[in-house]
Parts: structure tokens; sequence; C-alpha cells
């Protein structure tokens, strides 16, 4: 059974202005498929920032949905200062979802928000309500997109009941 889930009818969107708690992320690339149309040696990648209350803000939003066993999934925004994404801006769709899937609604809306505030879709997050902290095939795809646009875009899954995190 599909659901229309919370948290919104439409979009909820949380700003974070700044990421004083902040991960860092720094990965090459290499070899000739790395979509650049360049040479095959080793690229780095800009850095990412991203706020641990971003992450708590999303849990939270999520929470009744996992108390339905439903899944729960957003879009991480983030701006571009002197080469540095700043993860600031998390975007809650409306969506449809089940125990194993959660599919984003009318995304021209989440494309807008991003667009008005001159923001880039680095990456993505959603919960596995009843199941393991994992990326899943469907999951692997999907993350597959965001990184076409965004070769440093990155995917978090939230799994609120695995006990071994």
């Amino acid at each position: 059974m599909v659901t229309l889930s919370s948290p919104s009818p439409s979009i909820s969107c949380v700003e974070s202005g700044t990421c004083k708690s902040s991960h860092v992320s720094r990965v090459l690339i290499s070899g000739p498929d790395n979509n650049l149309g360049e040479s095959s040696e080793p690229k780095i990648l800009r850095d990412v920032h991203i706020s641990e209350r971003l992450m708590e803000d999303f849990t939270e939003l999520a929470r009744e949905n996992t108390e339905k066993d439903l899944e729960t999934c957003g879009t991480l925004a983030a701006f571009l200062e002197r080469g540095i994404f700043y993860v600031t801006t998390l975007i809650i769709p409306k969506q449809e979802s089940t125990a194993n899937s959660c599919q984003a609604m009318n995304e021209v809306d989440v494309f807008s928000i991003q667009n008005e505030r001159e923001l880039h879709p680095v990456g993505w997050i959603h919960t596995h309500p009843s199941q393991g902290c994992f990326m899943s095939s469907v999951d692997l795809h999907t993350h597959y997109s965001y990184q076409v646009m965004v070769p440093e875009a990155f995917a978090v899954v939230v799994a609120p009941t695995d006990s071994s995190s």
C-alpha cells in the first residue's frame, strides 16, 4: 500500500544559517569516466560541509512516518562559496511512501526552491524505518541521478530502529 505521507501536504523547507557542526568530505575522482571531459589524471572534488542539525531536523520531521513504518525522503541543498558547498537547506517534498520506498512528487517545486535561493542539489536523505542502514539497489540508482548533476553529491540513510548504529 502506498500512503501519502507527512510531514507536509506540499513541501517543507528547513534552513540553517551556519554549518558550525560540520563534516568535511574530500574525494578523488580519476579516469576517463569522470564526466568532466578532461584528462584522466585525478581531480579533487569540492569540499562539502553539512550541519549535524539538519540531520537531526530531518529525523524529527520523519518521526511520524517512522512510527507508521513509512519512509521519508528529502533533498539537501547547498550554496557554493570559494569552492566549498555549504549544505544549509533541507527540502521535504510532497511524497508517496511505503515501508520500503519513498517517491517525491511535484519535483518541480523542489527545483523552484533551489533556483529561487541559488542552491545546488548536493545530496538527498531518506529513512529506512524498519530496516538497517544501507543503500539499496533503488537507492544507488536514485543517487546516480544526483551525481550526474553534481559529482560531489552524497546520500544519507537514517535508520532509527537499527540498534547497531
